[in-house]
């Protein structure tokens, strides 16, 4: 009865491997208001990285003939880091067409992109923050090379990664249609 709890942090910045320590101290006052032993104790935390998040996780869009965004309205967050490394969009099952489809986007200075055209794989890779690769991942184009396209729906997966993990995946359909007359 009667008794209190006291305790003092020290702020200290995270180490690469993302641990804090923390030290405590713990005194008690008695019934007669009197101090007892003061002891401290450091307690270390160590944070789990929580991957970047990809929004919408689903979408379909409609080619025609011209060059189309994937996807205009990508969002990307990440709670605990300002950068990310890179970006992948795969064509999933079977739907790329060699010879037909491309994938583009305008990157900045510092990232890298390339599209391996035996496998339909754009890779965006280098150190930018997380608002840069979100307009990387809005500039996306699909196009198409041939003049009578396979009419054939194409599914792409797309993921953005920081230093450590990736991001949930986002699928993006694309609806083959006809060229216009």
């Amino acid at each position: 009865e009667g008794g209190s709890f006291a305790s003092s942090a020290k702020k200290r910045e995270p180490t690469a491997a993302r641990t804090f320590g923390r030290s405590i101290i713990i005194s008690a006052l008695d019934i007669d208001r009197t101090i007892s032993t003061t002891n401290s104790k450091t307690i270390t935390l160590t944070h789990a990285n929580d991957a970047p998040v990809l929004s919408p996780a689903l979408v379909t869009t409609s080619y025609q003939s011209a060059p189309i965004a994937l996807n205009s309205l990508f969002a990307v967050t990440d709670i605990d880091d300002t950068q990310l490394t890179s970006v992948s969009v795969q064509f999933t099952g079977s739907t790329f067409i060699t010879g037909e489809d491309l994938l583009q986007a305008t990157v900045p200075a510092g990232l890298t992109q390339t599209f391996n055209l035996t496998t339909g794989e754009l890779s965006i890779t280098g150190s930018a923050s997380v608002s840069e690769y979100q307009n990387v991942l809005r500039s996306i184009r699909y196009s198409n090379l041939s003049s009578t396209p396979t009419q054939q729906n194409r599914t792409l997966r797309i993921r953005v990664a920081d230093l450590e993990d990736e991001s949930n995946p986002a699928d993006v359909t694309l609806v083959i249609s006809p060229p216009s007359a």
